[in-house]
């Protein structure tokens, strides 16, 4: 795994929705980041093939290592986005976003609001590590 050979704590750039672009990620890895991630994607757009979440995805082999983000609240369409990510693309990792506390994000289930109900948010994360053997992280929000 990309990250047992990094012997120093870990320097990354973090999932920024609307702001890690490829350029970001580049620059930032350029000024010694040790990993870099994508803005957030649902993952029902990535299932739907929607166009537009496949660009939010794409990257560089320059930025890896690379995890890729996604967000959702229901554990087979986690667990479909990640194959396909993970057939797709081959990010480094994936990361199930847990963090947005935007009330958009709460009003339809996903991002912080998940944290509220332990059982979904675990069912979401046996589902992804089920469906690759890439690493999963998820990102949280702590109040």
């Amino acid at each position: 795994m990309w990250f047992e050979k990094i012997n120093k704590p870990i320097i990354g750039l973090a999932p920024m929705f609307g702001y890690s672009s490829h350029k970001l990620r580049l620059k930032s890895r350029q000024a010694g980041a040790d990993v870099v991630f994508t803005e957030m994607v649902a993952a029902e757009a990535i299932i739907r093939n929607v166009d537009k979440a496949w660009e939010m995805c794409e990257f560089d082999d320059k930025e890896r290592p690379i995890v890729i983000q996604i967000f959702g609240n229901k554990p087979d369409s986690i667990a479909r986005a990640v194959k396909l990510i993970d057939k797709k693309l081959a990010p480094d990792g994936i990361d199930i976003n847990f963090g947005c506390p935007v009330q958009k994000a709460s009003k339809q289930g996903f991002g912080s609001v998940l944290l509220n109900n332990p059982k979904l948010a675990k069912e979401i994360i046996k589902a992804a590590v089920r469906a690759t053997k890439i690493p999963i992280s998820v990102k949280m929000r702590l109040p």
